[in-house]
């Protein structure tokens, strides 16, 4: 498994140029701190593991082209939530 990347961000998002490097960078970094505080998961695990890759690709896709900040507590996909939940090592007794 290889680690995921901007690029791999881009192409899911179909960015052909550089323009917005720092920015998708910056969004990817916060999905993955997402996924990690959510899943209990290491951050090298969240980088490589194939269904928590999809997730991060949605969540950054989310970010991206819903710019608007929502006022709110709690990020809401069901693919993104459900992957979560199946990956889950930090479950409250």
């Amino acid at each position: 498994m290889t680690e995921i990347c901007l690029e791999d961000v881009k192409s899911y998002l179909r960015i052909l140029d550089n323009s917005e490097d720092g920015q998708l960078e910056l969004l990817l970094e916060s999905a993955v701190e997402y996924i990690v505080s959510h899943t209990g998961l290491n951050e090298g695990v969240v980088r490589t593991k194939n269904d928590i890759r999809t997730a991060l690709l949605v969540i950054v896709s989310d970010f991206y082209w819903n710019r608007d900040y929502q006022t709110g507590n709690k990020y809401h996909n069901k693919l993104v939530e459900n992957i979560i939940e199946n990956n889950r090592t930090n479950f409250i007794a």
